[in-house]
């Protein structure tokens, strides 16, 4: 602070001096990504026309766009409160020296969650593996992951690269996730797109250019278990590719390449990993409060039933309907999130029916606008079938405001319309939330 304060004061006594000394410009310098409940430390440096560069930090106006999830708690100390999803905020600088005021802005993503897997994050190696078109438009490259019980919800991933130099990324990333097939990837069970930010290192390899890229908006679940994630530009263009760079280490299995998109895999011919990091929050399954049948009758089967999938069952009854709208039999259930953050909802209800006439119907209550949303009708499975539904819009809006709890509820409809009594079980109501 003294010091900060002593180039201030050598700057005025140089400008009474008759010293010719004008602001020229101010610049913000400081990280482009904050992790959310955490703060970061920016500079303010005022640019003079006689080449001197000054720390002003303390004396600068400090302000951000989005005060709501992001604030300054002193000159430079920027503090990143909860966010809903990765969010970026812009801040600003504002100095004034004599007669003269300049700003600068510095863009910052504030990064929901936390560091869920490190698979290395520098690499001095400068080695790389082709990953996108239009030079390989068929490979693909995929490292394996462990992810532990719970699970996860992933909300981002950073990965190195250097590029060719007429190469463009497309402003696409995907991600792609595979099963575990032992020393190899198993079968393909997804792909995510997202945006991405590319930041660079400074560093350039063989004369390309190295990049962090970080994505944005991407969101996916992962159960416990081992997979194998990888990631390529799909709309890349130009001339050659991106490399993904390995590290210095192999943090479980060497990762592996396709040559023909994913259908049969190789060994990578690296020593190392390539250089990735997932962030997000584990997933917590939810307590299940109680329920109650609330059309048709309860024949057998308690809240305990409801708890695991291991065929042990709350069975309810039909009653005749007048009407397609309304439900012959249908039981609520309700459950607690408590007040956590919250970023992910998804409710799972695994349930079966003794009759092929009858419907499925999963709903939801929405507290936000007071009313039950359908999201889901089908025809009843006559064996356990399990369904996974995700509300839409913010998960805060399925939750009760003061009280943590949501509700589902299970309806099954007569399609006949028929007198005759039908039957329906349910043997597992799932509640997973992330934030």
């Amino acid at each position: 602070m003294l010091g900060r304060t002593f180039a201030i004061v050598s700057a005025l006594l140089a400008a009474a001096a008759g010293v010719a000394q004008l602001l020229d410009r101010v610049e913000i310098d400081g990280p482009v990504r904050v992790a959310e409940n955490v703060g970061a430390n920016y500079r303010c440096w005022a640019h003079f026309t006689d080449g001197q560069r000054l720390d002003v930090t303390d004396n600068a106006v400090w302000e951000v766009d989005q005060p709501r999830f992001a604030w300054f708690i002193a000159p430079g100390r920027l503090h990143a409160a909860d966010v809903p999803g990765d969010l970026e905020v812009v801040i600003r600088a504002t100095y004034t020296f004599g007669n003269r005021t300049r700003s600068d802005e510095h863009g910052i993503d504030v990064e929901d969650g936390a560091l869920l897997w490190d698979n290395g994050f520098i690499s001095n190696s400068g080695e790389g593996t082709g990953i996108s078109p239009p030079a390989f438009p068929n490979i693909r490259v995929a490292d394996d992951i462990v992810v532990p019980s719970p699970g996860w919800f992933v909300e981002g991933m950073m990965y190195l690269v250097h590029e060719d130099g007429g190469w463009s990324n497309g402003g696409v990333t995907e991600v792609f996730v595979y099963g575990d097939d032992g020393e190899f990837p198993g079968g393909y069970l997804f792909n995510a797109f997202a945006g991405h930010h590319r930041f660079a290192t400074g560093r350039t390899y063989f004369g390309r250019a190295e990049f962090r890229y970080f994505t944005r908006r991407l969101r996916f679940l992962l159960p416990p278990g081992r997979y194998w994630v990888g990631a390529r530009h799909p709309n890349a263009s130009g001339s050659g590719t991106a490399y993904w760079e390995e590290g210095q280490s192999v943090r479980e299995r060497r990762y592996s390449v396709s040559l023909d998109a994913g259908r049969t895999w190789g060994r990578g011919v690296r020593i190392y990993d390539p250089v990735f990091q997932l962030r997000g929050v584990p997933i917590r399954v939810t307590q299940l409060d109680g329920f109650q049948v609330t059309q048709g009758y309860h024949v057998a089967g308690s809240l305990l039933a409801l708890l695991t999938s291991d065929d042990r069952y709350v069975v309810i009854g039909t009653v005749k309907q007048d009407s397609l709208s309304l439900p012959a039999a249908q039981i609520e259930v309700q459950g607690s999130a408590g007040n956590h953050p919250l970023s992910f909802l998804s409710v799972g209800v695994e349930a079966s029916a003794f009759d092929e006439n009858l419907g499925q119907r999963i709903e939801m209550f929405n507290f936000t606008e007071s009313r039950w949303v359908r999201l889901d009708e089908r025809p009843a499975p006559l064996n356990d079938e399990r369904v996974d539904l995700i509300p839409p819009g913010n998960p805060r809006d399925w939750v009760h405001p003061f009280l943590g709890t949501f509700r589902v509820r299970i309806g099954y409809v007569d399609w006949g319309v028929s007198a005759a009594t039908a039957f329906a079980r349910v043997d597992h109501v799932e509640f997973i939330a992330a934030g």
